[in-house]
C-alpha cells in the first residue's frame, strides 16, 4: 500500500507530460499557420509562373 501512495504522490513525471501537452500546441499552431502560409503564396508563385509563360519564359 505505501508503494502505491508514493506513486500516486510522486510529482517527478508531471513535468515531462506538461512539456509534452505544451509542445503538442507549439506544433498544432506551427502546422496551422505553415499551411495558412503556404496557400497564400502558393497563389502568388502561380501568378509569377502564368506572367513568366504569358512571355515566353
Amino acid at each position: 500500500m505505501q508503494r502505491f501512495v508514493k506513486f500516486v504522490r510522486d510529482e517527478s513525471a508531471t513535468t515531462a507530460v506538461e512539456y509534452s501537452i505544451m509542445l503538442g500546441f507549439i506544433m498544432l499552431v506551427l502546422i496551422g499557420a505553415v499551411a495558412i502560409f503556404g496557400v497564400g503564396q502558393g497563389g502568388k508563385w502561380n501568378g509569377i509562373w502564368g506572367q513568366m509563360n504569358a512571355h515566353g519564359m
